[in-house]
């Protein structure tokens, strides 16, 4: 008996040590190798020749700040870009994905086209998708416009100074349309049918205000949930600069996740890198507080207590 709880004791610790051994890996390789080191990067300083060495002082704070407030420096418009595409990601995106996802769900005239035309972006491969709307913006389109002396000249609104911006925005928002017709519409099915004619017995006139006081109240944490991730992203995101134009993007498309990706992946050597750790720091100081007031609001809400 003794020797066979020693041999299934042996057992144990063999699946133990299996199970064990990932979870080391990980918590050397990318805890201590990128979070921690990432928190002692700011307070180094990189030679030509890649030698570090520590300095105790906040110089690489201070030259991020004197970059990040200084007028038409890359990093600031990096920055400004980053607040305006997420503020329409939050406006627009939260709005039309709650409306489409409210007529889908009450099937309503046109639904089918709609699901179509928002489900297209998740049916295809996002490159493949993001190509052919590159190859149309930028060949069709500007011969459509030619044709009909809409314009006089050939228009490539990836590479018009005028047009990046509104053109990267309106992919973002187009493909962000997704979750309104696999997330949402689901939240939606899950409400009683006997609570909405019971709404319609208490007052309920008309869809907007089904949809205002029955509707959302049910799905808001479904909701609250994506508004308070899309805080957490909003300093890391590089939107899809990265899709379209790899790593040479014009300075409108740029953000501030884009401005990190290409400055580590085309930096010459790595007397940088303790700058953009040091950036890091900030905008995580920043987004976490900021995140956890935007959920703690967001439990504030008048729909959560419903």
């Amino acid at each position: 008996m003794k020797k066979f709880k020693s041999q299934r004791a042996k057992d144990h610790l063999f699946c133990l040590s299996i199970y064990a051994w990932p979870l080391l890996l990980w918590f050397t390789l990318s805890f201590l190798a990128n979070y921690v080191y990432s928190f002692l990067l700011p307070f180094q300083e990189i030679d030509i020749y890649g030698n570090a060495r520590f300095i105790f002082s906040f110089t690489n704070f201070k030259k991020y700040f004197s970059l990040m407030f200084t007028d038409g420096d890359l990093l600031f418009k990096s920055l400004k870009n980053s607040l305006i595409m997420y503020a329409l990601n939050l406006v627009f995106t939260t709005l039309f994905n709650h409306l489409f996802a409210y007529l889908i769900f009450k099937k309503c005239f046109g639904y089918k086209m709609l699901v179509i035309v928002c489900f297209i972006p998740a049916a295809v491969s996002s490159m493949v998708f993001g190509l052919c709307f590159q190859k149309f913006v930028s060949t069709a389109l500007p011969k459509m416009l030619m044709e009909l002396k809409i314009v006089d000249y050939y228009l490539d609104m990836f590479y018009d100074s005028k047009w990046i911006f509104f053109i990267l925005n309106f992919y973002m928002l187009w493909t962000g349309f997704t979750n309104a017709i696999i997330i949402l519409p689901n939240a939606m099915s899950a409400i009683s049918p006997e609570l909405l004619e019971a709404g319609q017995i208490d007052g309920i006139k008309n869809m907007f205000q089904e949809m205002w006081y029955i509707v959302m109240p049910c799905i808001w944490g479904t909701s609250s949930a994506y508004i308070v991730t899309g805080v957490s992203t909003l300093f890391t995101s590089s939107g899809v600069s990265v899709l379209f134009y790899q790593f040479n993007a014009p300075e409108q498309a740029y953000n501030l996740g884009y401005y990190y990706t290409v400055l580590t992946v085309n930096a010459s050597d790595e007397t940088f890198y303790p700058v953009l750790a040091a950036g890091g720091v900030v905008m995580t100081l920043i987004c976490a507080p900021l995140t956890f007031l935007t959920k703690r609001l967001c439990e504030k809400c008048k729909w959560s207590d419903n």
